[in-house]
Formats: structure tokens, C-alpha cells, sequence
């Protein structure tokens, strides 16, 4: 049996390939090692639960938000061998690759992921030839779920947005100020809140003031990022996440003002993962 997992930093989906050819699709917890360094064999173990047989997993294939180094690969693999214990392969490697493997395939193409977080990177139809390092959402994730949420609620709370959208704000969040900072800076999860926030953007994204906020985040995402590829004219951006997906007309729009073109956007890589993994 062959298990495959797509880790973000809100959630992991897995699915196992059966010797039969059936598919088990599950989910869990984001399994990101930075933020479950002292129990990530706890978390691993409650993700698991008793949705495989152990036992019959003989290959594993992880791609995960903080993934990126080997330091944090070895947390992963050595306790993906703990629990599999007849597994052969065990290959830990980021989520950005996971995202290029299943946009592009064997092909080549700039990949972004943009979901709670951000990531940007080059992918030769082998490997990623260069990224730019994901600095996570209180120095990075430009373009992110986090980003868009953590700039809607500056502008909101500093009274930078039109006053003809309080009420529909307040409305659609009635959040106070204290409980919205309680959320930000004394929860173990601040970045998943901050992505929630796009929900609010989206079913506000024609007033003026929420439009020009999404595409001031997806610019500092191209002039901070994307620009560094001397690629991006002639080859396609590929983007995987739910903010690529709910926002991709906006981001089609300031790519396009910066001479490149929006390509595959998917929302879960995993369906391209299990392509790229029957064929490799």
C-alpha cells in the first residue's frame, strides 16, 4: 500500500492507494514538525488513528509545510518508520514540491502555493532548482490567507477602510478588539484564525476598499517573490491552495499587469500527486 500525504499548516490530507487500486481518503491536523516539535509522534499517531492497517503500508510519500530542510525531514521520516513498520520508502520532502509535482508533472513552471500560507518556487520537471525561503506569516506568506486576513483587520481596526462597509464588517465579524488581539497573540494557532479572515474578503471583494487591498497583498507576493524568476514571462504560474482558487480572477489581473500568466490553479494537490506517483 502506498500513502501519500499533503500537509498544510491547517490540515494534512492523506490517501492511501490499495493493491487493488481502490483509494482511502482521509483527514487530520496540520502536521507541520516546527509547530509540533516536542510531540510530533503524538500528533502523527491521532492523524493515523485506525483509518489505514498500519501494517499493510509499505511506501510513504509526505509533503509538508515546514518540510523545506533536512533537519526537519528526519523528525518526519524517523517517526513515519515508528509507525509503519514493514514501510521500504519513506520520502519526506516540502509541500512546495509537492505542489510542482502535481501542477506541472515532469514538466517545468513557477509553482506558488497560496493557501494559509505562501510559498514561491522554480521546478525543472525534477526538481526545485531555486525557492524563495517561506518565512511564515508574521515575517512572510505574502499573498497568503494570513497576509490578506492580517491586512483586513489592520485596515478595518485603523479605520482605513470606506466607513459604508463598518456595518456589513461588523456584521459578518463581530469580533471585538480585545478578543480579536486574545486570538492573535495568545492562541497556539494564529495564522489559521488570520486566514479565516479571507472568507470576510471574498463576500466583500467588489467594494473598492476590499479589492484594492487584495490586490495590493497579491502585489507585494509578485514584486517581493515572483519577480526574482527571470522565467515568469515565459513560463506559467501554477498555483496550489484555496486563496489561488476563491481569488484567482485578482490574481490573474495583477499577473497579467506585470507581463505573466496565470496557469493550473488547484485547490488540494493531492489528485495530481497520485497521478505523478502511478506513473513514476
Amino acid at each position: 500500500m502506498i500513502l501519500i500525504a499533503d500537509s498544510g499548516s491547517t490540515k494534512t490530507h492523506w490517501r492511501a492507494l490499495m493493491p487493488n487500486g481502490a483509494e482511502i481518503d482521509f483527514f487530520s491536523q496540520g502536521l507541520n514538525p516546527y509547530h509540533h516539535r516536542e510531540n510530533f509522534s503524538d500528533a502523527l499517531n491521532e492523524a493515523i488513528a485506525d483509518n489505514v492497517d498500519r501494517g499493510g503500508v509499505t511506501q510513504v510519500f509526505f509533503y509538508g509545510a515546514g518540510c523545506a530542510y533536512q533537519s526537519m525531514q528526519d523528525i518526519v521520516a524517523s517517526n513515519l518508520r515508528k509507525i509503519f513498520c514493514n514501510v521500504t520508502t519513506v520520502e519526506v520532502t516540502s509541500d512546495l514540491m509537492g505542489a510542482a509535482r502535481s501542477l506541472f508533472g515532469n514538466r517545468q513552471g513557477i509553482v506558488v502555493i497560496l493557501g494559509t500560507g505562501s510559498n514561491v518556487g522554480f521546478y525543472n520537471g525534477v526538481e526545485l532548482v531555486r525557492h524563495t525561503p517561506s518565512l511564515g506569516y508574521i515575517l512572510g506568506d505574502e499573498g497568503s490567507g494570513a497576509h490578506l486576513g492580517k491586512e483586513f483587520v489592520k485596515r478595518w481596526l485603523y479605520n482605513e477602510l470606506p466607513e459604508t462597509l463598518r456595518n456589513e464588517i461588523e456584521t459578518l465579524c463581530p469580533l471585538s478588539v480585545e478578543e480579536i488581539l486574545q486570538r492573535v497573540y495568545s492562541s497556539p494557532s494564529p495564522a489559521p484564525f488570520l486566514a479565516g479572515f479571507t472568507d470576510i474578503i471574498a463576500k466583500l471583494s467588489s467594494h473598492e476598499g476590499i479589492a484594492q487591498l487584495i490586490d495590493d497583498c497579491f502585489v507585494q507576493l509578485i514584486e517581493r517573490h515572483l519577480l526574482k524568476y527571470m522565467e515568469l514571462s515565459v513560463e506559467p504560474v501554477g498555483v496550489v491552495g484555496s486563496v489561488g482558487v476563491v481569488f484567482a480572477k485578482e490574481l490573474q489581473n495583477v499577473l497579467h499587469r506585470y507581463g505573466a500568466q496565470l496557469g493550473k490553479v488547484l485547490q488540494y494537490p493531492i489528485d495530481g500527486l497520485i497521478s505523478y506517483h502511478r506513473t513514476s
